[in-house]
């Protein structure tokens, strides 16, 4: 996906469906704000970055305005699983910590960088391809 301008934004809107789940009470209407991690982090210091995911994820959830789609890397409870087991159970508890976000699980990235409305990410190579979106971005 490469956008020149909101205009680009708005017609890949039209072509993708946006997922069921995001069509939620708790989502319509609210500003869709997408949280993205990266192995990198996790494996440099996995007690910060569980700490990271566990206050965003606690403090979007919060927000009465905004709703947080998670999108962690695909290989990420995997890695915690077999590298940092230990840490593989506060990583669960911290995605049963609140049912106001969602998951994304999905193999498709693209229809969470056209559909949602800010970016919080580690860095990735995530930041080229919404930084081509012009909508706002926070690097963590």
């Amino acid at each position: 996906i490469t956008m020149e301008s909101n205009a680009e934004v708005e017609e890949l809107q039209k072509q993708y469906a946006m997922p069921m789940e995001w069509f939620n009470a708790k989502a319509l209407g609210k500003k869709l704000i997408l949280f993205n991690t990266s192995l990198v982090p996790f494996l440099k210091n996995p007690n910060e970055k569980l700490g990271q995911i566990k206050h965003i994820i606690s403090e979007y959830s919060q927000k009465e305005d905004c709703y947080l789609i998670y999108r962690p890397h695909p290989l990420l409870k995997q890695t915690i699983k077999r590298l940092a087991p230990t840490k593989y159970e506060e990583y669960m508890r911290i995605l049963d910590s609140s049912d106001n976000f969602y998951l994304d699980k999905s193999s498709c990235f693209s229809r969470a960088i056209v559909f949602a409305d800010e970016l919080i990410t580690d860095p990735s190579s995530l930041v080229t391809l919404w930084e081509s979106t012009h909508k706002p971005i926070t690097i963590i």
